[in-house]
């Protein structure tokens, strides 16, 4: 606008006086008439004006996500990330193969000295043929062993809360994989009494059922892991963390009376071996861990 009028006061200073009397003449334009310039700028506004609609046009058609916002994700995408807490566990079933016997030796008198001192005669004899029966298979670990597991000399009461007499008890354990062996000894230490005898998994023979069942908890985790992955539309899985645990059930435990007679002689014949039978036992183990879907 500011152009068209500078353009037409400049007109007006070049034109001439037309003389008195006669038909003013028309101004002329400097490079054309002014209809052509009238023309020249319509047609520049409009293609202004046309430029400026056309892009909002557009954009009013063609919809744009904010700035920053994330697309909106898939199952996979979803997936893709989450942690999943699983577990499973493998089970292995097997013959008890270790045997424990407890024998005991008890006395009792007025006195505590003397009831000490029968005590450990008795008890320094059961040692002693137990050791002589392991010898033969000292030299194969585990086969068969002994061990002592107390000696003490109590007072006993009576009802008016004063001492009347002492008492005392000794214990020893044969225990091994040779089973017949150990049974046998056990009818036959002098002056010992059985009062139990357990069944339980060697250990050699725990860590290597434990390695199996461990084997087989791993591959059902496994196998859990992907099912559920896939379930999740995930392409993947990563273990993230993972821990084990271990349960067997070896307590097969019997209470015994089985005694040897403390006068028997060196050649009587040896009594028979006392009645053991070895149960089965069910090795539990574990596993629970976290994973991570890809």
């Amino acid at each position: 606008m500011i152009f068209v009028a500078a353009s037409a006061h400049k007109q007006g200073a070049n034109c001439q006086k037309a003389p008195q009397g006669s038909r003013p003449a028309r101004p002329q334009a400097e490079g054309g008439s002014r209809p052509g310039l009238a023309t020249a700028l319509g047609a520049a506004v409009a293609a202004l004006a046309l430029a400026t609609v056309a892009p909002a046009a557009h954009a009013q058609a063609t919809p744009v996500a904010p700035a920053g916002a994330a697309p909106a994700p898939n199952g996979a995408d979803a997936a893709r990330g989450a942690v999943l807490t699983l577990s499973a566990s493998g089970v292995i079933e097997v013959l008890q193969d270790w045997l424990t016997v407890q024998l005991e030796v008890t006395r009792e008198g007025p006195d505590a000295a003397t009831v000490q001192a029968q005590l450990r005669a008795a008890f320094d004899a059961g040692v002693t043929a137990a050791r002589a029966g392991v010898a033969p298979v000292a030299s194969t670990p585990g086969a068969a062993q002994f061990n002592t597991a107390g000696f003490g000399v109590y007072p006993r009461y009576g009802r008016d809360g004063r001492i009347n007499g002492w008492q005392g008890s000794a214990r020893l354990n044969l225990e091994g994989r040779d089973t017949a062996r150990i049974a046998q000894l056990a009818a036959n230490i002098p002056g010992m009494v059985v009062v139990g005898s357990s069944y339980s998994l060697s250990r050699e023979q725990r860590i290597a059922v434990e390695n199996q069942a461990q084997a087989q908890a791993i591959e059902r985790f496994r196998a859990r892991a992907q099912a559920l992955a896939q379930a999740w539309g995930a392409s993947a899985w990563v273990l993230r963390d993972a821990s084990f645990s271990a349960v067997d059930g070896s307590s097969n435990q019997r209470p015994l009376a089985y005694a040897r007679g403390a006068a028997a002689s060196a050649s009587a014949e040896p009594a028979p071996p006392i009645p053991t039978e070895p149960g089965r036992t069910q090795v539990l183990v574990s596993m629970t861990g976290a994973v991570i879907l890809r």
